[in-house]
Protein backbone atom coordinates (compact mmCIF):
# COMPACT_ATOMS: atom_id res chain seq x y z
CA UNK A 1 0.00 0.00 0.00
CA UNK A 2 1.39 3.86 -0.72
CA UNK A 3 2.34 6.09 2.02
CA UNK A 4 0.36 9.11 2.32
CA UNK A 5 3.02 10.97 0.29
CA UNK A 6 3.01 8.60 -2.56
CA UNK A 7 -0.47 8.90 -3.05
CA UNK A 8 -0.17 12.54 -2.56
CA UNK A 9 2.24 12.14 -5.52
CA UNK A 10 -0.01 10.02 -7.50
CA UNK A 11 -2.60 12.90 -7.47
CA UNK A 12 -0.53 15.24 -8.21
CA UNK A 13 1.23 14.19 -11.30
CA UNK A 14 -2.31 12.49 -12.45
CA UNK A 15 -5.25 14.72 -11.57
CA UNK A 16 -3.44 17.83 -10.73
CA UNK A 17 -4.93 18.64 -7.70
CA UNK A 18 -3.48 18.50 -4.05
CA UNK A 19 -5.34 16.01 -2.09
CA UNK A 20 -6.52 16.76 1.45
CA UNK A 21 -5.34 14.46 4.12
CA UNK A 22 -9.40 12.77 4.56
CA UNK A 23 -9.11 11.99 0.84
CA UNK A 24 -5.78 10.38 1.12
CA UNK A 25 -6.51 8.39 4.54
CA UNK A 26 -9.50 7.47 3.17
CA UNK A 27 -7.88 5.60 -0.12
CA UNK A 28 -5.28 4.28 1.96
CA UNK A 29 -7.52 2.67 3.93
CA UNK A 30 -9.45 1.61 0.72
CA UNK A 31 -6.06 0.15 -0.49
CA UNK A 32 -5.78 -2.16 2.87
CA UNK A 33 -8.63 -3.91 2.16
CA UNK A 34 -10.47 -2.40 5.12
CA UNK A 35 -14.08 -3.42 4.46
CA UNK A 36 -16.23 -0.55 6.04
CA UNK A 37 -14.47 2.46 5.12
CA UNK A 38 -17.11 5.78 5.43
CA UNK A 39 -16.21 9.20 3.98
CA UNK A 40 -18.19 12.25 5.36
CA UNK A 41 -17.77 15.40 3.14
CA UNK A 42 -19.70 18.16 2.50
CA UNK A 43 -20.92 18.83 -0.80
CA UNK A 44 -18.08 20.13 -2.98
CA UNK A 45 -15.37 19.06 -0.40
CA UNK A 46 -13.61 16.69 -2.64
CA UNK A 47 -15.60 12.87 -1.97
CA UNK A 48 -14.75 12.06 -5.91
CA UNK A 49 -11.51 12.55 -5.81
CA UNK A 50 -11.02 10.14 -2.54
CA UNK A 51 -12.74 7.39 -4.77
CA UNK A 52 -10.24 8.41 -7.82
CA UNK A 53 -7.19 8.13 -6.07
CA UNK A 54 -7.32 3.78 -5.23
CA UNK A 55 -7.69 3.99 -9.25
CA UNK A 56 -3.85 5.37 -9.37
CA UNK A 57 -2.38 3.26 -7.28
CA UNK A 58 -3.68 -0.14 -8.53
CA UNK A 59 -3.65 -1.21 -12.27
CA UNK A 60 -6.84 -3.53 -12.64
CA UNK A 61 -9.96 -3.45 -10.69
CA UNK A 62 -13.11 -1.63 -11.65
CA UNK A 63 -15.15 0.81 -9.97
CA UNK A 64 -19.04 1.27 -9.97
CA UNK A 65 -20.21 5.00 -8.92
CA UNK A 66 -23.72 5.70 -8.58
CA UNK A 67 -24.89 9.41 -9.64
CA UNK A 68 -28.46 10.77 -10.03
CA UNK A 69 -27.48 13.40 -12.34
CA UNK A 70 -26.02 12.64 -15.84
CA UNK A 71 -24.26 15.92 -16.20
CA UNK A 72 -22.42 14.74 -13.68
CA UNK A 73 -21.38 10.91 -14.63
CA UNK A 74 -20.64 12.92 -17.63
CA UNK A 75 -18.14 15.28 -16.00
CA UNK A 76 -16.62 12.34 -14.16
CA UNK A 77 -15.86 10.54 -17.47
CA UNK A 78 -14.44 13.61 -18.70
CA UNK A 79 -12.20 14.06 -15.70
CA UNK A 80 -10.90 10.15 -15.70
CA UNK A 81 -9.97 10.27 -19.10
CA UNK A 82 -7.66 13.23 -18.15
CA UNK A 83 -5.91 11.82 -16.08
CA UNK A 84 -5.57 8.55 -18.35
CA UNK A 85 -8.36 5.87 -16.66
CA UNK A 86 -11.05 4.81 -18.80
CA UNK A 87 -14.77 5.39 -17.72
CA UNK A 88 -18.22 5.19 -19.30
CA UNK A 89 -21.29 6.74 -18.01
CA UNK A 90 -23.86 4.22 -18.59
CA UNK A 91 -27.38 6.25 -19.50
CA UNK A 92 -30.05 5.97 -22.35
CA UNK A 93 -27.61 7.79 -25.68
CA UNK A 94 -24.52 5.52 -24.34
CA UNK A 95 -27.06 2.32 -24.72
CA UNK A 96 -28.63 3.38 -27.99
CA UNK A 97 -25.16 4.67 -29.55
CA UNK A 98 -23.11 1.05 -28.72
CA UNK A 99 -24.52 -1.78 -28.50
CA UNK A 100 -21.19 -3.17 -27.55
CA UNK A 101 -21.07 -1.33 -23.94
CA UNK A 102 -22.22 -4.14 -21.61
CA UNK A 103 -19.49 -6.43 -23.25
CA UNK A 104 -16.76 -3.99 -22.79
CA UNK A 105 -17.62 -3.45 -19.56
CA UNK A 106 -18.15 -7.25 -18.86
CA UNK A 107 -14.47 -7.42 -20.57
CA UNK A 108 -12.43 -5.01 -18.26
CA UNK A 109 -11.84 -2.01 -20.77
CA UNK A 110 -13.64 0.48 -18.26
CA UNK A 111 -11.84 1.02 -14.95
CA UNK A 112 -14.75 3.21 -13.87
CA UNK A 113 -18.49 2.69 -15.01
CA UNK A 114 -20.61 5.49 -13.87
CA UNK A 115 -24.65 5.19 -13.91
CA UNK A 116 -28.13 6.38 -12.27
CA UNK A 117 -30.24 4.55 -9.72
CA UNK A 118 -32.62 4.07 -12.54
CA UNK A 119 -30.02 2.55 -15.46
CA UNK A 120 -29.01 0.52 -12.37
CA UNK A 121 -32.25 -0.98 -11.66
CA UNK A 122 -32.90 -2.01 -15.37
CA UNK A 123 -32.13 -5.65 -16.56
Amino acid sequence: VPSLADLRELTLTRFHRNPCNFQLEFAQAVLEGKKHVLLQAGCRMGKTLGFWIPLLARTSGSLIVVTPLTLLGDQHVENLAEAGIQAVNIDADTIASDPHVFEDIGSGVYRVVVTSPEQLMKE
